[in-house]
């Protein structure tokens, strides 16, 4: 025996399939483009600093040069506190036809 749906259920029912393949169309997978540069002059050495000492459970992040738009700016070292993470700077690397950033992270599992 057969039973017939209500309107809703049917309509229900189209819905629940047009919501489904519209997720499915917008899990389109994308390679990452290849880096661009950020600039094209490669940054100065690094600035001389004495290591600061930091307290107890705080980590000591170098310092670094960013690129502002215009110019490379010196960013001093500091201490951060983040239990459980270790850090791991990030820095320029030749990329393309100049220089690209890669920013530090905190990895889980440090001291």
């Amino acid at each position: 025996m057969r039973t017939r749906r209500s309107p809703f259920a049917r309509s229900l029912a189209a819905h629940v399939v047009l919501a489904t393949t519209g997720l499915l169309v917008a899990c389109v997978v994308v390679a990452a483009p290849e880096a661009r540069s950020e600039v094209t002059t490669p940054p100065p050495s690094p600035q001389s600093e004495p290591p600061i000492a930091c307290e107890p459970g705080a980590t000591r992040v170098p310092g670094h040069w960013r690129w502002n738009g215009y110019q490379y700016v010196w960013f001093p070292q500091r201490c951060v506190h983040r239990p459980g993470y270790r850090y791991e700077p990030g820095g320029y690397y030749q990329c393309g036809d100049g220089w690209c950033w890669r920013e530090g992270a905190w990895v889980q599992g440090g001291r």
